[in-house]
């Protein structure tokens, strides 16, 4: 059956609501997706107080499941790291797309509510990206306008998501760096180096700006925002912003590869799915709440590129 988007119950983040837990910050963390990049990258930093959940220990889709496995835990939180995130299979077949990132999040919320504790929903700049003349980063406030089926059932699911008042809602960006059952997950930065072991010349896009950001530094930092109860919607990248073209002559030149890059628009590209002309996300409200923003992109690929080198 479609998802029907007009199910889903808008509301604001209800900030000044107090909510009664009965969890203690001891308790262990739910992690949702914990075999993906960042799931694991979160459950490596909770160590002996993570609750790990894999897709096939957990099909967030089933509510039934969902419940049973659990309404009875003592946990303090509910991370949510999996998501869909095939983004342009999701424009053939998206039912299974707003399957996973909306209507699954209705049974988190529900769940949440009866443990009394927070719901941590992981979501994407591709929300926005339909303000075609923007050239300053989002804030929270803006207006989200998502060109895909992929943005659309992530702003799903974060509208969802902020019907249960304890949330903290994180947009993040071009995720690199984590692993994914052991080993490093598939990245752009990941690629262009796979790529460019057996190339002289690669064509990358130079028309989306954006901020690729080190998993080790998003994962940081939310778990230093969930201690808070500062509850909402929140944007949490690496400072700073450039091209997917700009990375990866970045990346090239740091590595000392003499890879030609070939700078292309989107048009050539030619991907199903539309992506956003411009998506830096505005992290001053992040920044504000916890003390200070993320390094820069520059200093994290530098040090992504030299824990790399060392293994």
């Amino acid at each position: 059956m479609r998802f029907n988007e007009s199910y889903i119950i808008l509301t604001k983040p209800i900030n000044q609501f107090y909510i009664p837990m009965i969890c203690k910050p001891t308790h262990p963390i739910v992690v949702l997706g914990a075999g993906g990049q960042l799931g694991q990258e979160i459950c490596k930093n909770l160590q002996s107080r993570a609750l790990p959940f894999t897709r096939l220990a957990l099909d967030i889709t089933n509510r039934f499941t969902v419940l049973r496995q659990l309404r009875d835990l003592p946990a303090s939180a509910v991370i949510n790291a999996a998501a869909y995130t095939q983004v342009d299979f999701a424009e053939v077949d998206p039912d299974i797309c707003y399957s996973v990132n909306a209507q699954a999040i209705y049974h988190l919320v529900e769940a949440c509510r009866l443990l009394k504790c927070p719901l941590v929903q992981l979501s994407t700049d591709f929300v926005f990206g339909g303000d075609r003349t923007r050239q300053s980063p989002y804030s929270e406030d803006d207006l989200p306008k998502p060109l895909s089926v992929y943005g659309r059932s992530k702003l799903a699911g974060e509208q969802i998501a902020a019907t249960w008042p304890a949330h903290f809602i994180i947009r993040t960006c071009g995720l690199y760096g984590g692993l994914s059952a052991n080993a490093e997950a598939p990245s752009f930065a990941k690629t262009m180096l796979e790529l460019a072991e057996n190339h002289l010349s690669l064509r990358v896009v130079a028309d989306q700006r954006c901020t690729p950001s080190y998993v080790p530094h998003i994962a940081q930092a939310i778990l230093k925002l969930i201690q808070t109860e500062a509850y909402g919607t929140y944007h949490i990248t690496n400072a700073g912003s450039t091209t997917w073209y700009e990375f990866a002559s970045t990346i090239f030149q740091r590595q000392g590869l003499g890879v030609s890059v070939i700078p292309i628009s989107s048009a050539d590209w030619g991907a199903a799915a539309a992506r956003p002309h411009y998506s830096v996300l505005s992290c001053s409200k992040y920044a504000s709440v916890c003390g200070a923003p993320l390094p820069s992109w520059e200093l994290a690929l530098k040090e992504y590129l030299d824990y790399r080198n060392s293994i």
